[in-house]
């Protein structure tokens, strides 16, 4: 992936986000509300994780372990498997967390090496907000409940987080054409 695309669809993704934060249409707060113990985001997002970690391990080459690329890939196999039989609870959660964590490496990697374009540090920066982020998260799923409770206890929270990211989403689609 190219950096401009990187960059481009960041920014489109954080402007339909933030627009529909803004927007706020009925139902969305329930949605966002039954979001982390939902059971059928939990297969969706820890199924798609875990198979793109497994076909990450499945790439491995030999200085990266991929020697035992076949038991690595039975041991995580067996962890995502068994998450699903006796860890559900929150799951849904840690299947965000491992997505964002496998997209931010994509991104990272779009970015990589191009020091001669300084602007791209709006994309890294935020790429780095979100890793923090996601870490937090998948260690301690339960606080995004809890930040979730905290955002839609007063409407200004939500707005103001609304606008925020309608605002960098078109900052990163300006950057994005700036290189």
């Amino acid at each position: 992936m190219s950096l401009f695309t990187a960059t481009l669809i960041t920014g489109i993704y954080l402007i339909l986000r933030g627009g529909l934060f803004l927007a706020n249409p009925a139902g969305l707060e329930e949605k966002v509300r039954a979001f982390p113990r939902s059971q059928t985001a939990a297969y969706v997002l820890c199924g798609l994780g875990g198979a793109w970690f497994l076909y990450k391990i499945s790439q491995l080459g030999e200085a990266d372990f991929g020697n035992y690329s076949q038991y690595l890939m039975l041991f995580f196999g067996a962890v995502l498997v068994g998450s699903f039989l006796w860890v559900r609870d929150f799951l849904a959660v840690r299947g965000a967390a491992i997505l964002a964590l496998l997209i931010s490496n994509e991104l990272l990697q779009a970015a990589f090496a191009h020091y001669e374009l300084p602007q791209r540090l709006f994309l890294v920066g935020l790429i780095y907000v979100w890793i923090v982020i996601a870490i937090y998260l998948g260690t301690v799923p339960y606080r995004m409940r809890d930040w979730i409770d905290w955002l839609y206890h007063k409407p200004r929270r939500l707005r103001a987080l609304a606008l925020a990211q309608l605002g960098y989403g078109i900052l990163l689609v300006g950057v994005a054409f700036s290189y």
